[in-house]
């Protein structure tokens, strides 16, 4: 009698071994993505957050008529513990956040993340129009730098000098 070949075959199929392969792909990519880290993203919030802010402020000068004595109409940062300028926002918003007196919405804070801007002292103060009336940088811009306090990873925001808000990956030309 002559020997059937025996029907179960052992082993994988090439499509079977395809799946698998595709399967842990996409297990994998979903799991990096999970431990990459949450600092990038961060940054990007921050920097949202720090555009929406000075838009916030803008738009408060533009509707207050009076002589600009009042520090909610001035941009500027102020350190939360130590050296580092963890509160982004208006004068009277980071101090009254700082003593921890009031929670308020004009104001950026940050324990993880500096703010920098190159202004006169670190503030900006805006016109009646939304323009910027501190001194800026060269090419008419003023910066304001998001960084980690280790200066690894940056962003920045623009505000030029007709008061646009603008997102940017390195300084503002």
């Amino acid at each position: 009698m002559e020997a059937k070949p025996n029907s179960s075959s052992q082993g994988f199929t090439l499509i079977e071994l395809v799946v698998v392969i595709l399967l842990l792909a996409i297990v994998s990519v979903v799991a990096a993505t999970r431990f990459s880290g949450r600092q990038d993203y961060e940054l990007y919030a921050l920097q949202d957050q720090t555009m929406a802010l000075v838009r916030q402020i803008q738009v408060n000068r533009m509707q207050y008529n009076g002589v600009n004595t009042n520090q909610n109409f001035i941009l500027a940062t102020q350190a939360i513990s130590g050296t580092s300028t963890n509160c982004l926002g208006s004068v009277e918003a980071c101090r009254l956040t700082l003593n921890r007196a009031e929670q308020r919405s004009d104001v950026v804070l940050s324990e993880n993340y500096q703010f920098i801007i190159t202004a006169n002292n670190n503030r900006v103060s805006f016109d009646l129009l939304g323009n910027p009336t501190s001194a800026t940088v060269e090419g008419g811009n003023i910066d304001i730098r998001i960084s980690t306090l280790d200066g690894s990873n940056s962003s920045w925001v623009c505000i030029n000098s007709e008061g646009f808000v603008f997102p940017q990956n390195s300084e503002c030309i």
